[in-house]
């Protein structure tokens, strides 16, 4: 089944689950999807089979049902490399974000703990829990993957939104939020455009300034993703 198929067809939530592991999967995701079907999961599950929703899976047949075609995809989400180093490894600027990915990780797991002593009757208090574990893990993801581009280019992504959205209104809100996922998304397929010619170069002058190149507009594309969450975490807030 494609995935258009299933969204198609009605979005069955364990067809769903599998779907999505034979896509370039989040493992903290397919981990919370598989344990259970609840609400939050579901909408969720839908959100990340939207963003594949143009590809095109290898039929079952051809394939067991632990191994896919994407799984050289996947497997760089699933190795967070930078939890080998230590702190002094990296720049003072890096030291906070080192602090929280630590934290993070502890906290989910604290977290995971206490959600698999819960009754099953206790299905409010588990999707609460499941909702921050489930932020704890992006958070982790987000500070291994600031280490990790600083141990590959010697480079610092933003880690923090410097700018001050305070004087924005409500709809003024949402028009910027709007227009930065219009922006994120072209940043997006500019980076996998570039990211393809820089493999494709032989070493040299040109490798190095496209090189440059791509790790500045992939620092922009960071500060983009940093005020988008921030003006959702102001909508969210406003919308109370």
């Amino acid at each position: 089944m494609e995935i258009k198929e299933w969204f198609a067809s009605g979005c069955e939530y364990k067809k769903g689950v599998e779907l999505y592991s034979k896509v370039p999967y989040n493992s903290h995701l397919l981990t919370l999807f598989s344990r259970s079907e609840t609400a939050y999961n579901r909408e969720k599950l839908k959100q990340e089979l939207k963003k594949h929703i143009h590809l095109t899976l290898v039929p079952e047949k051809q394939e067991t049902p632990s191994v896919s075609v994407y799984k050289e995809l996947r497997e760089p989400l699933q190795k967070k490399t930078s939890g080998s180093r230590p702190i002094s490894y990296y720049p003072p600027e890096l030291h906070e974000v080192y602090h929280d990915r630590v934290s993070s990780f502890y906290k989910a797991c604290s977290l995971k703990a206490q959600l698999n002593s819960l009754a099953e009757d206790k299905a409010e208090e588990a999707l609460v829990l499941q909702m921050e574990i489930f932020r704890l893990w992006e958070e982790n993801d987000r500070c291994s993957d600031i280490l990790n581009h600083y141990e590959t280019t010697k480079r610092i992504l933003p880690y923090k939104l410097q700018e001050d959205l305070s004087g924005m209104n409500l709809p003024e809100l949402f028009r910027e939020r709007q227009k930065l996922y219009q922006n994120i998304s072209k940043r997006r397929k500019t980076l996998d455009s570039l990211e393809k010619k820089y493999k494709e170069l032989e070493e040299g002058k040109k490798k190095i300034l496209l090189f440059n190149s791509l790790n500045k507009k992939k620092e922009e594309l960071q500060i983009m993703i940093l005020k988008k969450d921030n003006l959702t975490e102001k909508i969210n807030h406003a919308s109370k």
